[in-house]
């Protein structure tokens, strides 16, 4: 780890969000998963109506979150107070969740 600060210049954010999502193996699961069923036997092969497919849901899925991070940082941007209430209301989400995850874990190993 390092005191330095991260990054703050928006290329930079982007090239790291890209490269932890694409290293994340259950979208990669999920799209061999369920794009088979939307492939035929006539036209293209299989493996290029499977990247075809692939890539429209990744332009989509592009597109969607383009869209909520504009609109995150520009009204966060504008009312600060938002943006502590919006991290501490995570928090509080991620800590129950946690917690949760806890007591089923702990029930189980009984």
């Amino acid at each position: 780890m390092s005191d330095a600060p991260a990054d703050d210049r928006p290329a930079t954010q982007f090239v790291r969000g890209v490269g932890v999502s694409g290293i994340n193996p259950k979208g990669i699961l999920l799209l061999l998963a369920l794009l088979p069923q939307f492939t035929t036997v006539d036209g293209w092969s299989s493996s290029v109506q499977m990247f075809v497919l692939g890539a429209l849901h990744v332009a989509n899925r592009a597109i969607a979150y383009f869209a909520v991070a504009l609109a995150a940082t520009r009204l966060l941007q504008s009312r600060p107070r938002v943006s502590v209430t919006v991290t501490r209301v995570a928090g509080v989400i991620m800590l129950l969740i946690g917690g949760g995850i806890l007591v089923e874990q702990v029930t189980y190993l009984r």
